[in-house]
């Protein structure tokens, strides 16, 4: 199935079906007025394909893709899963970026309770939802940047204790681990065990573009190879700095990333009140 239209449309392969013979011929659009005579009828197809595609990644690097087929009703979509087979107990999922048109927040709610049905984790990226679909999704990590976590919430993010109280209205719906970017101020971890603030270490920024998923990549990654909590916030402030000292989309490198650890600094901030 073709993703994106042909810069000629009428290059578009037709196939032409002889009704009396049963055979089959390929063609193209532009050899359609060849077949039409006085007194055709020629029904036209107006109707879209619902651009409805997931794409999550796993840690491992793999990509799962999720196309959703059919609307069922109260949230249940008949779907096709690649890879199919391959989802096991304690996999992580990410789901992130914007949602296809046709797809509300509520439709991937049920995709990552689906996940969760299945044993595994979500861990999510996106502005798209707000609380009350938080607490569907139960997501192992949630990582918003400032202005995102202002829409998500509908809270004032100006000051870091803004940041702070919308994360634990975040907790407080079902996140276990909310990990917020602030840009050159670092960022923040907030989880039950407290709070842990990142100062970012100064780098030549050439574009932002990718330093928030370079620093969910890798927090995660550290996270599900048992690293503190501590190290893994340095190395997910460290990984999205080095993404800044790239032009586009390049992913920072393990060399680039571990090479500015020693300047990311962690400072406890205090437990979350009962």
């Amino acid at each position: 199935i073709a993703q994106t239209p042909l810069e000629r449309r009428g290059a578009s392969r037709l196939l032409a079906l002889d009704k009396h013979t049963g055979a089959t011929e390929h063609h193209h659009f532009y050899e359609l007025p060849q077949f039409l005579r006085p007194g055709d009828c020629l029904v036209l197809n107006n109707s879209r394909v619902l651009p409805a595609r997931l794409i999550g990644h796993r840690p491992t690097g793999g990509v799962c893709e999720v196309l959703l087929l059919t609307d069922k009703g109260e949230g249940l979509w008949e779907c096709l899963v690649r890879p199919g087979k391959k989802l096991r107990p304690g996999d992580t999922v990410l789901v992130g970026g914007k949602l296809p048109e046709g797809i509300t927040a509520d439709d991937l709610a049920a995709l990552c309770e689906l996940i969760h049905s299945l044993g595994a984790e979500v861990t999510l990226d996106t502005a798209a939802v707000r609380p009350a679909q938080v607490e569907r999704i139960r997501p192992l990590v949630m990582k918003p940047n400032r202005l995102e976590l202002g829409e998500i919430t509908g809270l004032p993010v100006e000051r870091l204790e803004d940041c702070v109280a919308a994360a634990r209205l975040l907790l407080r719906h079902g996140a276990e681990r909310v990990l917020v970017s602030l840009d050159r101020d670092g960022a923040f971890l907030l989880d039950r065990e407290g709070l842990l603030l990142a100062r970012a270490p100064e780098v030549e920024v050439r574009s932002s573009v990718g330093a928030g998923d370079a620093m969910l990549a890798w927090f995660t990654a550290a996270l599900l190879t048992g690293l503190p909590r501590e190290e893994a916030l340095c190395r997910a402030v460290a990984a999205g700095s080095a993404a800044c000292l790239h032009y586009g989309t390049h992913a920072p490198s393990r060399e680039e990333a571990e090479a500015l650890l020693s300047r990311v600094g962690i400072d406890p901030a205090g437990n979350l009140p009962d």
